[in-house]
């Protein structure tokens, strides 16, 4: 452990629970955090975790990855199922350094990672970031709770109503600004994956197509070195039977042959995706962009749901198109949840769309991104931009998508609209000027 003391360091006060397998980290942590006043529990396993958290209810938990028994991901996934653990931050301390590991700790529920050898400055650093976003929200939460007091005894004071609304919107703001940071942070190691991914079985898949296609060649003249050698008096059930196993290997080789193109296919897809980001102001178009995201979108849920793109218009505008992908990325899923749910009704006639539109409009480039799902009820409109709000059961949403798709969007100095009637499916419109 890397021993630098931050200047002039302020933590506010709080329970740390430390869960590592060395006591010798554990020992020199908790000295270390002492000094900054905080205090320190600690547990040597998963389980010991599992049951201190529940007793002693810390503020924020450092954990281990590979622990013995279970481990540091497994200990994280039991504290998010436990209602009564499920709200504390959990920071991750690993030597693992590959995007995988740390992706697999943001999917566990963690909400940061640090790499050991840990440096202090850098854990004081994160737990302070973290214990200031928990207070945060608890103080949004309370105001959201008071707002709601005050609204049961206040219906007609209309003043001390707004006033209320005003506190818990700059509140709000707040942890907005924070969980921003943390879900751009979460989709740029996506983005690595992809591209990891991508590079991992570009090579070794055109090799496979390079040699199915040789195969195919090499098979065809095989077959006719084979009639050759029988000759014309070959008995004609043994041809015919050559013939079948010929047709039979030539499908074969035809089957490796679509799969290796559709494979690298993907790879295109996911090399558009996870494409660093452009300069601030550069100036791009959107098709490409488009079609991969779609894709990407397609391969999930290609066996229930039709997929259309139509663009009409394709000019470059300046933009950022990796930001841009975001928003279609979240804008194209959403469709394809809310014909999910209108699947599960049962109607055996029902045929899922999801529609995308890329056309010019005046002085606007606009995306339009339209199904026939379940659709949106009127009272919800005015709030599915909002940060936090979801339709989605507990636990299968932050609530973020679109209300960051609606940042990005009014970053480039568009807007987004909607049309919709419950049942009857959803048109989003993204506008951006030329």
């Amino acid at each position: 452990m890397v021993e630098r003391k931050p200047s002039n360091a302020s933590l506010p006060p709080a329970t740390i629970l430390l869960v590592d397998d060395s006591s010798v980290l554990l020992d020199a942590l908790k000295e270390q955090l002492w000094t900054y006043g905080l205090k320190v529990r600690l547990a040597h396993d998963g389980a010991e975790a599992l049951l201190q958290a529940e007793q002693v209810m810390p503020d924020l938990i450092l954990l281990d990855v590979m622990m013995p028994g279970i481990d540091g991901f497994e200990t994280c996934r039991q504290l998010k199922r436990n209602p009564n653990t499920r709200a504390i931050p959990v920071i991750f301390m690993t030597a693992l350094q590959h995007t995988e590991d740390k992706l697999a700790g943001f999917e566990a529920g963690g909400v940061d990672y640090l790499t050991k050898p840990v440096d202090i400055a850098e854990v004081v650093a994160r737990i302070g970031t973290h214990l200031n976003l928990r207070a945060t929200q608890r103080a949004l939460q309370q105001e959201v709770e008071r707002r709601q007091r005050v609204e049961e005894v206040l219906l007609q004071n209309e003043a001390g109503l707004r006033q209320q609304a005003e506190r818990a919107q700059s509140a709000l703001q707040q942890v907005m600004q924070s969980e921003h940071l943390l879900v751009s942070e979460k989709l740029a190691a996506a983005g690595q994956l992809s591209a990891g991914v991508a590079h991992e079985i570009n090579n070794p898949t055109h090799y496979a197509a390079l040699a199915a296609d040789a195969l195919n060649e090499q098979l065809e003249e095989f077959r006719q070195f084979l009639f050759q050698l029988a000759g014309p008096d070959a008995d004609r059930e043994v041809l015919q039977s050559l013939e079948r196993r010929f047709d039979m290997l030539r499908e074969q080789v035809q089957t490796i042959l679509e799969g290796t193109h559709r494979v690298l296919g993907i790879v295109r897809d996911l090399t558009t995706f996870a494409r660093a980001e452009s300069p601030a102001g550069s100036r791009a178009s959107l098709g490409e962009p488009i079609r991969a995201t779609m894709n990407l979108v397609r391969a999930k849920y290609k066996h229930d749901i039709e997929f259309a793109l139509q663009i009409d218009d394709d000019p470059e505008i300046f933009c950022n198109p990796p930001r841009l992908n975001q928003v279609f990325m979240n804008l194209i899923v959403n469709a394809c949840q809310a014909i999910k749910q209108k699947a599960a009704e049962g109607d055996p006639a029902f045929c899922g769309r999801v529609q995308v539109r890329l056309f010019q409009q005046g002085d606007q480039l606009c995306v339009v991104v339209e199904d026939n799902g379940s659709g949106i009820d009127p009272g919800l409109k005015t709030q599915i931009f909002d940060p936090f709000f979801t339709t989605k059961p507990a636990g299968e949403g932050t609530g973020l998508g679109l209300a960051l798709s609606w940042s990005i969007v009014n970053e480039h100095g568009g807007h987004v609209d909607v049309d919709s009637e419950p049942g009857a499916g959803a048109r989003f419109t993204v506008a951006l000027p030329m």
